[in-house]
Order: C-alpha cells, then structure tokens, then sequence
C-alpha cells in the first residue's frame, strides 16, 4: 500500500491561493525584521520565483512545465532550459 501523497494537487492550490490572498511573503519579511531585504519582488532584492506559461491555479500540472526559475536573485532555469554554471 502506497503512502498518501503530502499535498494533494487540490490542497496545493487551495495553499497557493491562500499564500497570495493573505500576502505572507510580505508579512513573514516583517515579521523576522527582513522586509527591506525580502517579501517583494523587486530590483535589489533577494528572490526565489518560478514561472509557467499558463496559470497554474487555474491547471496545477503547469508546474510540470516551469519556464522560468530563479532563487535568491541567480536564474537557474530560462525558456525551459537549464542554464549552465
């Protein structure tokens, strides 16, 4: 008998959903004294996003087709392929 899956795709968009409606990124920067560092998106700061070509809350398997991958502020995939080190 196989274990059940951590985060059923539904209860990973529900959590998507959630994440972006209460802005946590932002509030966690605050809270840990780090927003002028993290919680935006923006020029200077430290990042980690990924990217897909569709929506994925609206089709969770666009995960499986990242485009775009970047963390902290370093591209590491881009149009679908890897970028070499």
């Amino acid at each position: 008998m196989r274990a059940a899956s951590r985060f059923r795709t539904p209860d990973l968009a529900w959590r998507i959903r959630t994440v972006q409606e209460n802005d946590a990124t932002r509030s966690a920067a605050d809270l840990i004294g780090v927003s002028d560092q993290i919680g935006t998106v923006q020029e200077g700061r430290f990042a980690d996003l990924v990217a897909t070509a569709g929506d994925p809350l609206a089709d969770i398997t666009e995960l499986e087709h990242v485009q775009f991958v970047m963390k902290g502020g370093v591209v590491y995939k881009l149009n679908g392929k890897v970028v070499p080190r």
